[in-house]
């Protein structure tokens, strides 16, 4: 009677159901054991929901389960908690493990993980003084802050390491240095990834939006400590001792990329691989396999909510097992009709049922109950009542005992009188007889069935009689304007004086599409204006802002094109109303890798592309790589979500490294940046 959106009231529903499918079991194995009948294994479950106690078989002979949306939803939310704890421990570990294994120092890992860990704290402070409960999705926030919130850290230590360790600064200059270097570009990083995610928790999908306010807050904080508590960390560390040693790899990757890109014709090479990249990808959008009916930026949706579930939940399988084996379907089409009164309420559903006749003659809709299966209207009735009245009992009474008394002889009266009793009782009710009202069955003893399709509320006036009627479409395969015409049939009908509304759960996937991608369009809009504002105010040139933007592109590419090759190859993989926040994420935070690399060729000492690439480079790539280790440990859990989430980010930061080590160097290059020696600049200054 109450909906699945309250998990206090799903908690409790669950854990009774749990409890009287045990008391059942153990009544079942006490009789089968009296009776000697062969044992049959059963399974009792514990304390959390669906999961088997202590000593019980997983996989008894006889198995018990609950379904629906209430059973769903008590499992999903058990799932999800595990998936995040699971997520971000992982996160924690594979960001501290790769800092460990690049700069083979454990003083720095333990400076990454004090910072973070106060980023978390500090975020976690704020949300409980702004927004007060996080949600379970919400709490996903720690994957995002350890895989990005790490890469400014990331990107202030690569320089702080190189210009103590190979132009042999102290710790003190070499700090100065790595700030006056690395802090704008951090801040404008920082800034673009942080409006990004506020943009995100202006959406309309709760979930989304309060992972987005967290994630916000939380990387906002993070590049604050980043500029202010991890320097101090830093200097404290390195006054007395040089850091550790980059590994061999990190320092040969970037060495390599630097030596191909300082060379004129070498440089070719990487606008050459971005535009094989740009035709592989346009050309997969283009001429790839078709999205469906209702595809998103060219590539195929997944718009089935029932899709973002945890992969652990049992309750799915068996109501679609239910499905196909009893062939009806879950997705109800649900009509409420409403009127002041019974009789314009009923005159609604009545009407509603009428506009349905043709689907159902169609085979397009099926009946599958409601109130007019349990009480006519009062006009049905009183025509029940009419027609009744209108038979001869006694003639009809009459006849029947004639004919009786000719096949069973004079014992015919004696048997058959009490059907005669039956008989002059209805003559006699007829002559009073009036039709049942709505209000009256729900006062009586059918209200517990009766309520779940009729409710009143009000009086006189401000009186509102609603009644429900469902319906089951005949395939689950119909499309969003199926549903949009019946709905407009159904709502159309309305009598005088009441309103008709058709709702069904693919119909509320339609719309919340529609309302996501709304969200997202003017949500990235919004983030793309505020970034360009950003990178303009930064660089002070549209020419630095799009060449910073070249990442971003790539990023984006590879994220669309992972969709449809993922559809060539029939698996899962689409987008959907989780994964589609990965745009306006990479809108604030892929573009920080072109921010730095532009930022550094146009700053005052105007260096070589291969320092460059040694240096900004190296820290471009460590960004990637836990970026990469933070999302990346989302497609590990169960939730689907989240792994769609964590696939969609692994491309897009793939694409975004390819973009800002391959193509943004390449065509630095062709622009005659970064090819200057540095000494040359330095001659007319000593003059």
């Amino acid at each position: 009677m109450r909906g699945a959106s309250d998990l206090e009231f799903v908690r409790a529903l669950m854990a009774a159901c749990q409890r009287a499918e045990n008391r059942a079991l153990e009544a079942f194995r006490a009789e089968r054991e009296a009776s000697g009948a062969p044992a049959l294994s059963t399974s009792l479950k514990g304390e959390v929901f669906a999961v088997p106690a202590a000593g019980e078989p997983e996989e008894p002979e006889l198995r018990v389960g609950f379904t629906g949306l209430h059973a769903v939803t008590a499992e999903n939310e058990l799932s999800l908690r595990l998936d995040i704890l699971n997520t971000t421990a992982g996160s924690a570990i594979a960001v501290l493990l790769l800092f460990l294994a690049v700069f083979r120092e454990l003083r720095l890992a333990l400076c990454i993980a004090a910072t973070m860990g106060l980023s978390v704290a500090v975020t976690l402070a704020l949300t409980a003084l702004l927004h007060g409960k996080i949600g379970v999705m919400g709490a996903g926030f720690t994957c995002i802050l350890l895989g990005m919130g790490v890469d400014y850290g990331i990107h202030l230590y690569s320089t702080f390491h190189h210009l103590c360790e190979e132009n042999r600064y102290s710790a003190e200059e070499a700090l100065r240095q790595t700030l006056a270097r690395c802090g704008p570009g951090v801040l404008a990083a920082c800034l673009t990834t942080l409006v990004a995610f506020l943009g995100i928790a202006t959406t309309h999908f709760k979930m989304l939006a309060e992972l987005g306010l967290l994630a916000g807050i939380g990387l906002g904080v993070c590049g604050v400590l980043m500029l202010t508590l991890f320097p101090a960390l830093l200097y404290r560390g390195e006054g007395k001792k040089k850091g550790g040693h980059v590994a061999r790899s990190i320092r040969g990757t970037t060495i390599l990329l630097g030596k191909m890109h300082q060379r004129r014709r070498r440089g070719w090479l990487g606008v050459s691989l971005g535009l094989l990249g740009l035709l592989v990808a346009g050309g997969l959008l283009l001429g790839g396999p078709d999205p469906g009916a209702d595809p998103v930026l060219g590539v195929r949706f997944d718009g089935e909510l029932s899709n973002l579930r945890s992969l652990r939940i049992k309750a799915i399988p068996l109501r679609m097992e239910v499905t196909k084996r009893f062939g009806k379907a879950f997705a109800d089409v649900k009509v409420v009709a409403e009127g002041p009164g019974e009789e314009t309420a009923f005159a609604a559903a009545e009407a509603a049922q009428a506009r349905l006749r043709p689907y159902f003659e169609r085979g397009e809709l099926l009946p599958s109950g409601g109130l007019l299966d349990y009480l006519p209207s009062a006009r049905r009735q009183h025509e029940t009542l009419a027609a009744l009245r209108a038979l001869d009992l006694p003639a009809c009474k009459a006849r029947f005992f004639e004919a009786a008394r000719a096949e069973f002889g004079a014992r015919a009266g004696a048997s058959f009188k009490p059907f005669g009793d039956r008989l002059d009782e209805m003559q006699a009710g007829l002559a009073d007889a009036r039709p049942l009202t709505l209000e009256e069955v729900l006062a009586g003893p059918l209200a517990p069935v009766v309520g779940f399709f009729a409710r009143i509320d009000g009086e006189g006036e401000s009186r509102r009689v609603r009644i429900l009627n469902n319906y089951l479409p005949a395939s689950l395969a119909y499309g969003k304007a199926w549903f949009t015409e019946l709905a407009s049939e159904v709502e159309a009908g309305a009598p005088p004086h009441s309103s008709l509304r058709l709702v069904a759960a693919r119909l509320v996937g339609f719309e919340l599409k529609d309302s996501l991608l709304l969200d997202m369009e003017w949500i990235s809009g919004a983030v793309t204006a505020c970034v360009l504002v950003l990178l303009v105010c930064t660089f002070w040139s549209f020419k630095k802002a799009a060449l910073a933007a070249v990442p971003l592109v790539f990023g984006i590419l590879f994220v669309l094109a992972g969709v449809v090759v993922a559809q060539m190859c029939h698996k899962e993989f689409a987008l959907n109303y989780v994964n589609l926040m990965i745009f306006p994420v990479l809108l604030g935070s892929a573009i920080d890798y072109g921010v730095y690399l532009v930022y550094d060729v146009y700053s005052s000492r105007r260096p070589a592309l291969n320092e460059i690439l040694t240096e900004t480079g190296r820290g471009v790539l460590l960004c990637g790589l836990t970026t990469l280790a933070g999302f990346g440990s989302m497609v590990l859990g169960s939730y689907t979500g989240l792994i769609g989430f964590g696939y969609a980010a692994i491309l897009g930061y793939v694409g975004a490294l390819f973009g800002a080590l391959i193509v943004l160097p390449g065509l630095l290059g062709l622009l005659g940046l970064g090819r200057e020696r540095p000494e040359s600049l330095k001659q007319p200054a000593e003059r």
